[in-house]
């Protein structure tokens, strides 16, 4: 008899028009993502849906399936970066983190022509690291740099993107992009100015302070959810029970 986890996965994968590699290999992933993180009150804290999913996300990225993320969005009810968080928490449990280098940035996002100068960026930025208090795998870094190196050289890269694949907020990133200003000053490099990318010291303040009621607000809409899958599942009981 199949389990409502082998259900829920054969649901969703018709949802997204999953074969049945992607299927076995979801099941392989939940079933490890359960068995590796039991104590994990992140983890546990999803539903089951929104677990297998992202199962079915990883799943499909490890198979080399496209996945429709905007839909999976939709189905998990959960806000994109925090969908990205568990995305990546997953990852992590199940020992699939890669590193983001320099040249996979560049590649996403069509700047190979300065892939050398950001390289170089890159080195500096390290050797600058003397307490060596910095974690140079974090994606962060690869990102910045080819941010920095493409102002420096006109060439056009998405903000927004670049903070997406290494899942900073808003805030974290002025932070970032603010010591990298102040390194790259300090070896005679000078990366150009836009309108859209000035931000005066009140636009940052009012930035974090929108971080932190977003925050609260989140809060509070994912305690309504939780009472909400609480009162599904209680029905559903019930319903079964009648």
């Amino acid at each position: 008899m199949a389990s409502l986890s082998d259900n829920l996965i054969a649901n969703f994968a018709s949802k997204f028009f999953l074969n049945e590699d992607v299927i076995k290999k979801a099941h392989e992933i939940l079933r490890l993502i359960k068995l590796k993180s039991a104590t994990n009150k992140s983890i546990n804290s999803l539903n089951d849906n929104t677990q297998v999913i992202l199962s079915l996300d990883i799943a499909s990225l490890e198979l080399g399936y496209n996945f429709d993320k905007e839909f999976a969005l939709q189905l998990s009810g959960l806000r994109k970066r925090l969908y990205n968080t568990y995305y990546q928490l997953f990852k992590k449990i199940l020992g699939l983190e890669s590193c983001l280098t320099i040249q996979n940035v560049c590649i996403q996002n069509n700047c190979t022509s300065v892939q050398n100068e950001c390289d170089k960026l890159f080195e500096k930025y390290k050797k600058s690291d003397k307490l060596g208090t910095k974690d140079f795998d974090h994606p962060q870094y690869a990102c910045m740099c080819v941010y920095i190196i493409c102002r420096i050289y006109n060439v056009k890269v998405s903000k927004s993107k670049l903070m997406e694949m290494c899942n900073l907020k808003k805030s974290q990133w002025l932070t970032l992009e603010s010591d990298f200003g102040k390194f790259i000053e300090g070896i005679g490099l000078q990366a150009h100015k836009s309108k859209t990318d000035t931000k005066t010291k009140a636009e940052n303040e009012q930035i974090l302070k929108e971080e932190v009621d977003s925050k609260e607000k989140e809060a509070a809409q994912e305690e309504i959810q939780e009472s909400y899958e609480t009162w599904k599942a209680r029905m559903l009981k019930y319903a079964k029970e009648s």
